[in-house]
């Protein structure tokens, strides 16, 4: 076997056994894995697990082709920039320490509007994403057309003009949000029979308007993730955030092992069904070659990319067009291909990974410091759900952010796509936050926002947060209802 592939094998099991530990470690102390903490198992997943399949695979198959073999060289660097990073992460875990905030006793009364609240965003998010997926259609043709032309589309070949609709894409995504909403209603399980259909109804509707718009964006494995929400959202919910949702979890692993390659012929990027080995080899290995050409071209890019990233809430043509801004994922295409997507007939784009990217900002002390930045992020979304949102839609957007805002992160961690994959979910929590707080002016909550909450922090080895649900027209103190957060 390769040498240099042995000496990544080596630090790829040094990256297990530190990931492993140090989270188990850091588990003992209030029994609650926080968002960091599934970033770190997705990091050590890919950068230890998944980089031990690459070597199984190589070696019994000595012949095969492919990318990550002509650049195996530095590949060994890549689990222990990990390693950076998850260090960076739980620095952040210990500087915000998320557990002292969701203490009952250190934080006032959290708010969160009726189910009927939920229900009325929830439809609202359904109506604005569908009127605005019609409207970017039409300019291919309606939907059907749109289907027919997805992959020209999404590889840049199809030239519509100058269309003002292009920037109503992402608002497709606000169907997606409805999915987690009225899923949420489901698994609270409210009483009422309208209750019921409205959320059933709801849900099926935006479902598969979810399908359809994640089919005709040609991404695959942005569908099969969107697939688990459920599944996953459901342990959450009976669970919590626990070790045993996370072993649980990974049988859930199962479904894009059989649908992703499978996908493939499916949306006609390759002929034939592919062997799961090489498929996988083929598909996750990128972030080695990226890392490399990253390392032999010393692209630097000084936080610019972390600067920028407001940016990318607004339409391309404002970030791209008026601001003329790079994004890390351009440089890493330029490295790899040669030229950007679009120039020179070229539709491929090579996306950056959070290690590569990382990498790009400050070499090594970059992986640390986004590593920081990381984990303060998810630190302060985990807080944000705990306070704001309670039962079935507290675990559904919890697992929205582990699958798409934590490990998603590891393989793409541009900040522009982190920023437009999630803009729907961005709109949709905040909107929701909103209305609590709308809630807490226009209610009789005000004189109880000031009032510490008596419940004990631990109570069972969990901690505890008690909600106080409003009604439309006054503060409900029967209402009082108390959630384990583990």
């Amino acid at each position: 076997m390769d040498q240099n592939l042995i000496l990544l094998g080596i630090t790829s099991s040094l990256l297990i056994v530190f990931g492993a530990v140090g989270t188990l470690f850091r588990y003992r102390t209030n029994e609650i894995l926080y968002l960091a903490d599934w970033f770190v198992a997705a990091l050590v997943g890919y950068g230890g697990f998944a980089m031990l399949t690459f070597i199984g695979y190589l070696a019994a198959n000595p012949d095969a082709r492919l990318l990550v073999s002509e650049h195996s060289t530095l590949a060994w660097i890549y689990p222990v920039l990990c390693c950076l990073v998850i260090v960076g992460t739980w620095l952040s875990i210990w500087a915000f320490n998320p557990a002292d905030k969701l203490n009952p006793l250190n934080q006032h009364w959290a708010i969160v509007p009726p189910l009927m609240r939920y229900q009325i965003v929830a439809v609202a998010m359904l109506v604005i994403g569908l009127v605005s997926y019609w409207l970017y259609a039409r300019s291919y043709g309606g939907f059907s057309q749109l289907l027919a032309q997805a992959a020209g589309i999404r590889a840049g070949l199809v030239d519509v003009g100058d269309n003002p609709y292009t920037f109503l894409k992402r608002f497709g995504g606000f169907v997606f949000f409805s999915v987690l909403i009225f899923s949420g209603i489901i698994l609270t399980k409210s009483k009422g029979a309208l209750h019921s259909v409205l959320s059933w109804s709801g849900f099926s509707i935006s479902f598969a308007v979810s399908l359809f718009i994640l089919y005709s964006w040609e991404g695959r494995l942005g569908l099969v993730m969107f697939l688990l929400i459920v599944p996953l959202g459901y342990l959450l919910h009976k669970s919590g955030p626990s070790l045993k949702t996370l072993r649980r979890s990974l049988l859930l692993v199962i479904i894009p092992a059989i649908v992703l390659p499978a996908s493939s012929a499916i949306w006609g990027k390759s002929s034939n069904l592919e062997n799961v080995g090489a498929f996988f080899v083929k598909e996750l290995s990128y972030p080695v070659v990226s890392l490399t050409r990253a390392h032999e071209t010393n692209s630097l890019r000084y936080m610019k990319d972390i600067l920028a990233a407001p940016a990318y809430l607004f339409p391309t043509r404002v970030w791209q067009g008026i601001l003329g801004l790079d994004t890390a994922t351009d440089v890493n295409t330029r490295n790899i291909i040669g030229v950007s997507k679009g120039e020179r007939g070229s539709t491929t784009a090579a996306p950056v990974d959070i290690v590569t990217f990382s990498f790009m900002q400050a070499h090594y002390l970059g992986a640390v410091i986004v590593g920081f930045l990381i984990g303060a992020v998810l630190c302060r979304l985990d807080v944000f759900i705990a306070r704001h949102f309670y039962g079935g839609t507290r675990a559904m957007l919890l697992s929205y952010s582990v699958l798409f805002v934590a490990t998603n992160t590891v393989l793409y961690g541009d900040p522009k796509h982190i920023i437009v994959r999630n803009f729907h979910f961005i709109i949709g929590i905040v909107l929701l936050w909103w209305l609590a707080r709308r809630d807490t002016k226009t209610s009789h909550a005000t004189t109880l926002q000031s009032n510490p909450i008596h419940a004990p922090a631990r109570l069972d080895n969990s901690i505890r947060i008690n909600y106080v649900l409003y009604t439309d027209s006054h503060v409900d103190t029967q209402a009082e209802k108390q959630f384990n957060f583990v």
